[in-house]
């Protein structure tokens, strides 16, 4: 005996497992990049000195960006001249991709201490893990100046032609004078579905938009508890991940660039032309 099964009955879940969300279905390339996963250490983060360059790096809670993002990583540079720089690096999500002619907008906070005004590089870098001398530029841009106040910096990156596809990359903000500055909120993000800044992979919303689901369901409840006000900037939202999770290996390590409204606008996208599409969780 068969019967009939309505179209609305087919549609889609997604689910945070082994970072699907962050690391997958979001776009942004930069892993931790408020530095919440560790409280003592800048979890993916490495300090980065170039012939003969010296320095360090730790995190610094006397230098908050706001009260929803409580320590900042402090950059010390205390020995650089000439070709010398100094900086950190971060590894991204197993590293970061790279494909020619493609442009990636890149965007911190930063605060840089008395005595030090910059300027900052911002360079997609293949990742020489081994040794920080040797490693090959992809595309950089320079920041000129940096302020004593917290204030936000964008550049695009743009790789060129001749750029090798390759996920063996890092993003590395450098420095060629002594000095001190504070960073937070490091973004690196490709083009995205739809071109929405802070938006998601086009690989995989294409993937999900083709299947034309009737409705979309996702576990958002633990997310949308974690942000009251529900239309929070990502920056100000606090993390809902693994600073509330006992078991340092669970996986469900959801950041702040994953909550409802994003989901909301995931919804709008995959549904469009879904007859009767709606959004379940």
């Amino acid at each position: 005996m068969t019967s009939h099964v309505s179209p609305v009955l087919y549609g889609l879940m997604t689910e945070e497992i082994n970072y699907s969300y962050d690391g997958g279905l979001y776009a942004e390339l930069i892993r931790n990049r408020n530095f919440k996963e560790d409280a003592k250490d800048p979890a993916h983060w490495q300090l980065v000195e170039e012939r003969g360059g010296a320095g360090s790096i730790s995190l610094d809670s006397s230098r908050a960006l706001n009260g929803a993002i409580p320590a900042s990583l402090k950059l010390t540079v205390t020995q650089a001249s000439g070709d010398q720089r100094v900086g950190v690096a971060n590894d991204g999500f197993w590293g970061i991709p790279v494909r020619p002619d493609t442009p990636y907008r890149a965007s911190f906070y930063a605060k840089a201490a008395p005595g030090f005004a910059g300027p900052l590089t911002v360079a997609i870098v293949s990742a020489a893990m081994v040794s920080n001398d040797g490693a090959t530029v992809q595309t950089s841009a320079q920041v000129p100046r940096v302020t004593q106040d917290w204030k936000k910096y964008d550049v695009t990156l743009t790789t060129t032609g001749k750029a090798a596809p390759s996920a063996e990359n890092r993003l590395v903000i450098s420095a060629a004078s002594p000095g001190a500055v504070w960073l937070n909120m490091v973004s690196l993000f490709p083009p995205a579905w739809n071109n929405r800044p802070n938006g998601n992979r086009k690989d995989i919303m294409q993937l999900l938009a083709d299947m034309k689901p009737a409705f979309l369901r996702f576990p958002v409840a633990f997310q949308d508890r974690r942000d009251e006000t529900g239309l929070a900037g990502c920056f100000e939202r606090p993390t809902s991940g693994r600073h509330l999770v006992q078991d340092r290996s669970e996986s469900e390590d959801v950041r702040a660039g994953v909550g409802f409204f994003p989901f909301q606008l995931l919804g709008r996208h995959v549904l469009q032309g879904a007859e009767n599409g709606a959004i379940g969780r």
